[in-house]
Formats: structure tokens, C-alpha cells, sequence
């Protein structure tokens, strides 16, 4: 009973870190490149981000990254209304779906009934650093780890035969994250193995559809030669990383070991998992799987290539405890991984910042903006009016929103300067955060003038935030 509702504190805890986490920073810069298409296309129908300009196509296209993180949103946009508030609750929604998943796969993986065991592993797979770190940047990416649990996961094989659930995903990873491409791969080549040794294709009927169907629309997405040519690539060239990335938490030395000794606690189980003796057909295929894609991503992690390590090693995490059947070594893992998780959430309570500012709504933003701003002002926002842009991009009195900052996305030959003059040539009035005013290059800030020279300018609240009022003094509103 009492290990029970330790693990039930212990839960709660999580839980709780994880929305703190998730709302420390709700408000950010980020949202042009993982909110704003979306809400364009409720608004208009259009999947792009005209308000950035013409440059590398912005007005026409949106492939950056997945279809997920472009249009994760759009569903609780179009339920809903476009504002902070909706594209929050989809991040919680997620958090919680991921949170279940992991206790459900970790529950299977210790035995069933065994709660406080497969909340303390869970809790110790979900409070690493790379895991927080999710919800303060991309967000709705965090079903790669779910879905990369369910994937890997043994489910007992029928007729020999990988789970449907497990071929859909399969092939419509990609259409997740782009870097969930490897275990797309690697599933359909251990398959392959399997099925040539076998001399038969185990794979069933209702399986070759949906998995056909990922990989008909993943090819469909990437391989848009438009997008790929002028969007895609280019922000996929200028991103530089280095060796064992992966490994990087963010964080100082001593705050970050508990996350990296959990990475390296489950490289070894997997490790273990991989070439331990096996029980039958299915388990050997599940071993190799698992075996087969820690080396890859290890591989390619030490070549400065796989910066989302920490996708595959906690949502492989579950399959490996589950693959290991020495008792004594399975009650040690528990401990060992409940005192790091333990440590993580120690971390996480010293980090703890208040909670400064609430998600803000559609209403909130466009209020603020009409009364900031004057009659026929050509308005360019920056965080955290970017939402704005698409829904209230014509308000009263001859008002209007046409351009945002920043720019979010790594393209090293963006032209910044022509960028500001499409904005200079339009705009009378910037709102907004003041730390884009001089930073409208989301990752290239050094490079970034301000939006106006000369301006002039006030500073106002909101919520206790800062809002800059910057005009140029060439120009004054209408």
C-alpha cells in the first residue's frame, strides 16, 4: 500500500512538472514555424506563412518538417478558436496521451498489477531533460516517443505475425517526425530478414494497408519536389550538429547527470535486451529489431547526425526492461531507474521558475492590438500576437496585420535585409515582445537589425509581460 501511493505521489508529480514545464513558455517566437500555417489554413485554406514574406517560397508553401507539426494544431483551431489557448490544449492532450502510453507499455513490460513498478519507470523515462525539453519547443512532437514505444514494443505475435497497429506506424512515422525515418526503415529491413529466412512474408492483409498508406503519404509529403528543393533541405543544411549531440541536456554538468546516466542505463538494458538468449521466433525478431536500431542511431549520433537520440532510447525503453527475463537484474533496473527519476525530479524542483504569463486568447490578443495601435496602422507583430496575424489580420478602422516576427527556421542564407524592407515599406507600428525587435532571425540574432532605424517607442504590460510600441520616425500612423 504504501509503495502504492508513493508511486501515485510520484505520478502526480510528474504530471504536474511536465504542464509546469509546458507553460513556462507559452508565448514564444516558435509559433510561426509550428502554429501559424495551421492557422492560416483554418482561416483561408492556405498551408504557408505569407506574413514571413516571399523568401524561400513562405507565401506559397509550408515543408519544413512534418505534416504533424505543421497541422497538429489546426484540429483544436478549427473545434475551437485561434488563439494560445486552443494550441495549448492539444499539447496537454498529448502530454497526457504520451504519460498513458508509457504506463501501459511499462505495465505489460513488468507484469500486470504491478503499478508502483511501471510508474517508477515511467517517471524516470519521462522526466529525463531531452523529454522536458520537448515542451518547450516543438510540442506536438512529443507522440515520436509513444509512437516509438508502441512500435518496438514485444506484443505477442500472432501466427508469427508484427501487430497492425505496429505496421501503420511503421509507415507513417515520418509523417510524425522526419528523423523517425530510421526505425521506418529499420523495421521493414528486420521484417524483410525475418520473412526471407521464413520463406514467407509475415505480414497480414489488413496490415499491408495501413502501412501502405503511411508510406503513400510520407512519400507524397517528402517527396513534393517543390517543397523538398526549396524548403525542406535548405533548412535541413543549415542546421549543424556535433558529435553526441544526442547526449546534450541542456543544462550544467551536475544538473544534467541524472538524465544522462538514465540514457546510459538504458543503453545497457537494451543492450543486455538485444543479445539475450531468445524463446522463440517472434522474441529473436523483437531482440533484433531493437538490437539493430540502437546501433544505427548510436552510430549516427556519434557522426553528429541523430540530435533526437533521446526519441529512440526512451521510446525504446519499455521494449527493453520488458526483453529482460532475469528477475533479480529486472528488480534492479526498477530501483535503479526510480532512484534516477527520483534525482530528475529533484532537477526539475530546482529549476522551477513561476509561471509568469497565461496562454493568451484570440479575444485578449486582438483587444490589445486595437487598443495600441491606431486607426489605419499596417501593424508587424512579434510574440505573442503571431496567432493574430491569421485571425484578426483586418481589424476595425482600417487596421491591418500582413507581416510577423521572427523568421524561426534555420536558413543560413536568409536574406534579413530584405526582409525588413518588406516590412519597413509597409508597416507603421511594430507590437510585441521586445527581445524580436532587434532578434526578427529566430537563430541568427547577431545578424538581426532592428525592425525600424531610427524608432521611437514605449513599453507597456501585459500580463506582467513586456510589450514593446515601436515606431519609425519616418513613418506615423494614419
Amino acid at each position: 500500500m504504501i509503495k502504492k501511493i508513493i508511486a501515485g505521489i510520484a505520478l502526480v508529480t510528474a504530471i504536474g512538472l511536465q504542464i509546469h514545464t509546458l507553460f513556462l513558455k507559452p508565448l514564444e517566437g516558435d509559433y510561426v514555424a509550428y502554429g501559424l500555417a495551421a492557422a492560416n489554413w483554418v482561416m483561408g485554406g492556405e498551408f504557408a506563412t505569407p506574413q514571413v514574406g516571399s523568401q524561400y517560397e513562405m507565401d506559397h508553401l509550408w515543408h519544413f518538417n512534418s505534416p504533424l507539426l505543421g497541422l497538429g494544431a489546426a484540429p483544436f483551431f478549427w473545434v475551437g478558436d485561434i488563439g494560445h489557448d486552443w494550441y495549448m490544449l492539444g499539447c496537454v492532450l498529448q502530454m497526457l496521451f504520451c504519460l498513458w502510453v508509457f504506463v501501459w507499455l511499462n505495465l505489460k513490460a513488468v507484469g500486470d498489477g504491478k503499478w508502483p513498478e511501471a510508474i517508477a519507470l515511467t517517471v524516470a523515462f519521462l522526466t529525463t531533460r531531452i523529454y522536458m525539453g520537448e515542451f518547450l519547443n516543438q510540442r506536438y512532437s512529443t507522440v515520436s516517443y509513444a509512437a516509438l514505444g508502441v512500435l518496438f514494443f514485444p506484443f505477442r505475435r500472432v501466427d508469427e505475425k508484427a501487430s497492425g497497429l505496429q505496421w501503420c506506424i511503421a509507415g507513417m512515422l515520418p509523417l510524425i517526425h522526419p528523423a523517425l525515418l530510421p526505425a521506418s526503415v529499420v523495421w521493414v529491413v528486420v521484417e524483410a530478414v525475418h520473412a526471407f529466412v521464413c520463406r514467407r512474408w509475415l505480414i497480414s492483409k489488413g496490415s499491408q494497408g495501413g502501412f501502405l498508406l503511411g508510406v503513400g503519404l510520407s512519400a507524397l509529403w517528402y517527396l513534393d519536389l517543390r517543397g523538398l528543393e526549396t524548403q525542406f533541405l535548405p533548412h535541413l543544411q543549415s542546421r549543424t550538429f556535433v558529435p553526441f549531440s544526442g547526449w546534450n541536456m541542456f543544462l550544467s554538468y551536475v544538473f544534467g547527470l541524472p538524465s544522462k546516466a538514465t540514457f546510459l542505463m538504458i543503453v545497457l538494458m537494451i543492450s543486455m535486451a538485444a543479445v539475450s538468449r531468445v524463446s522463440d521466433e517472434s522474441d529473436r525478431v523483437s531482440r533484433l529489431r531493437i538490437g539493430a536500431m540502437l546501433l544505427l542511431v548510436l552510430m549516427m549520433d556519434a557522426r553528429g547526425q541523430m540530435p533526437y537520440l533521446g526519441y529512440y532510447l526512451i521510446g525504446m525503453a519499455p521494449a527493453g526492461y520488458c526483453m529482460i527475463r532475469n528477475a533479480r537484474l529486472r528488480k534492479w533496473l526498477v530501483v535503479t531507474f526510480a532512484t534516477l527519476g527520483f534525482l530528475q525530479v529533484i532537477v526539475e524542483v530546482r529549476m522551477f521558475e513561476p509561471v509568469m504569463y497565461r496562454p493568451l486568447s484570440r479575444s485578449a490578443a486582438y483587444e490589445f492590438l486595437v487598443s495600441n495601435s491606431r486607426p489605419g496602422d499596417c501593424i508587424v507583430v512579434g510574440p505573442p500576437f503571431i496567432l493574430s496575424s491569421a485571425s484578426d489580420a483586418n481589424l476595425p478602422e482600417g487596421r491591418s496585420i500582413r507581416m510577423v516576427v521572427p523568421m524561426p527556421f534555420y536558413l543560413k542564407d536568409f536574406d534579413v535585409n530584405l526582409y525588413l524592407k518588406d516590412i519597413r515599406e509597409s508597416a507603421t507600428v511594430y507590437i510585441g515582445k521586445p527581445e524580436y525587435y532587434d532578434g526578427v532571425q529566430l537563430y541568427y540574432k547577431s545578424q538581426s537589425p532592428p525592425v525600424f532605424e531610427p524608432y521611437q517607442s514605449e513599453t507597456v504590460r501585459l500580463q506582467a509581460m513586456p510589450i514593446l510600441i515601436a515606431r519609425p520616425l519616418q513613418k506615423s500612423g494614419k
